[in-house]
């Protein structure tokens, strides 16, 4: 699985729980195939007034894997979130 992959972005939707954790089951997954691929939480819907079932709280926590806010709508986040990733590779940064 790992085969000539560097990096990945996990998107999730904040105001569907069940997107989350599906996203870190998958990071588990691929950690356990292929050991440790640097990835990058993303956290699509930055709407701040959209109903979140992700609280604040669990976002801190995942702190050491992002999450950054995006928006798929207006594409607020997006370039920043693929330079992040890149910019991490680059540096060889391991969070683990």
């Amino acid at each position: 699985m790992r085969r000539g992959m560097h990096g990945y972005l996990l998107v999730f939707d904040p105001t569907r729980l069940e997107t989350l954790e599906f996203a870190l089951r998958l990071r588990e997954t691929i950690e356990a195939r292929g050991g440790f691929v640097l990835s990058l939480l993303i956290a699509s819907k930055a709407n701040p007034h959209a109903d979140r079932q992700v609280s604040a709280a669990q976002l801190e926590t995942l702190k050491p894997y992002g999450p950054i806010q995006i928006s798929s709508k207006t594409g607020d986040g997006v370039e920043a979130s693929f330079a992040t990733l890149a910019r991490l590779m680059l540096e060889g940064r391991a969070e683990d």
